[in-house]
C-alpha cells in the first residue's frame, strides 16, 4: 500500500473553509487554571507565539496569564496548516479517541488570537489543545487524519 504523499506547503496562506469550523461545545472543557502566579516578564497577560509543528509555522498561545510554560495551539490552525482536508469536527473527535483534552478558549483568548491573524470563527468557538499533548501524539493523528481524508474522498 503507498503512502499518500502531502502537497508541499505553498508560501501563500490558503483561505479556511469556515463551513467546515464547527466544534462540539459540549466537549470542550475549561482551561486549567494556574496553581501558581507566574512572574510577570510581559506586560500583555496572553501572546501568540509561533512554533514549529511538522516542519510548518504554526500560532500558539499561552493558557494561563503571565504562564508561558504551557502553549495551546487552536484546531482551526491545525486544520489551516497541518490537517487542511480535515474538517475541524473531525479533528476534535481523533483528538477525543486518543484521549486529548480540548480546552475552550476564553474571550480573552479570542481577542489576542484575532488581533494576531488567527483563525477565529464566526461563532468565536475556538478549541485549544495543549502543544505538549499534540507533539507526543503527533504520529497517531496524522495517520488518523490521513486515514479520515482518504474516506472523504472515497
Amino acid at each position: 500500500m503507498s503512502a499518500a504523499k502531502r502537497p508541499a506547503p505553498s508560501s501563500e496562506p490558503q483561505p479556511v473553509d469556515l463551513s467546515r469550523s464547527s466544534l462540539d461545545v459540549g466537549r470542550l472543557m475549561p482551561l486549567p487554571r494556574a496553581q501558581f502566579r507566574a512572574p510577570q516578564t510581559s506586560p500583555e497577560p496572553f501572546v501568540v507565539q509561533k512554533t514549529t509543528i511538522e516542519s510548518r509555522p504554526v500560532l500558539c498561545i499561552n493558557g494561563s496569564p503571565h504562564d508561558f510554560s504551557q502553549l495551546y495551539v487552536s484546531l482551526h490552525e491545525l486544520v489551516k496548516h497541518i490537517f487542511p482536508k480535515v474538517p475541524v469536527r473531525s479533528l476534535q473527535e481523533i483528538l477525543a479517541v486518543l484521549g486529548i483534552y480540548v480546552f475552550k478558549a476564553t474571550p480573552d483568548h479570542l481577542v489576542v488570537m484575532n488581533l494576531s491573524g488567527c483563525v477565529v470563527p464566526p461563532d468565536r468557538t475556538v478549541g485549544l489543545v495543549r502543544l505538549t499533548d499534540l507533539l507526543t501524539f503527533m504520529p497517531q493523528i496524522g495517520y488518523m487524519c490521513s486515514s479520515e481524508s482518504a474516506k472523504r474522498r472515497s
